[in-house]
């Protein structure tokens, strides 16, 4: 099945408190009613705090939450290649999308050749 990944922070968390981020909830849901394996991407390596939001906002469909980790020299971009090759290659799934608010990552993950979706709320 085709899998599709999300940052928690910035797409699916306001970065700054801990709220929702209505938009990001409608996709999340959207793909999941299409029949998409969700993965989502921490940026924290202890997704203790992730996971305890993420079930009291309703967000259960996902498949797993992938976290950082400290190799990953508290580089956003080194978190989210590493995330993105466990998926390929670990969970051997086809990832079709990456989810994410932040450009940089979008242009890496791009260049690793995987399709992005650049998640921005004028608002936020």
């Amino acid at each position: 099945m085709s899998t599709i990944a999300f940052a928690i922070s910035g797409v699916l968390r306001a970065e700054v408190g801990s709220g929702v981020l209505h938009p990001g909830r409608r996709l999340y849901k959207s793909v999941i009613a299409h029949g998409f394996i969700v993965e989502l991407l921490s940026d924290s390596i202890d997704t203790e705090f992730d996971n305890h939001w993420l079930s009291l906002n309703g967000f259960y469909e996902h498949a797993h939450v992938l976290s950082a980790n400290v190799l990953d020299q508290n580089s956003v971009v080194a978190i989210r290649l590493r995330q993105m090759k466990i998926i390929r290659a670990d969970l051997q799934a086809d990832l079709q999308f990456l989810v994410d608010h932040d450009l940089r990552v979008i242009k890496a993950a791009f260049t690793e050749g995987v399709s992005c979706l650049a998640f921005m709320i004028p608002k936020y």
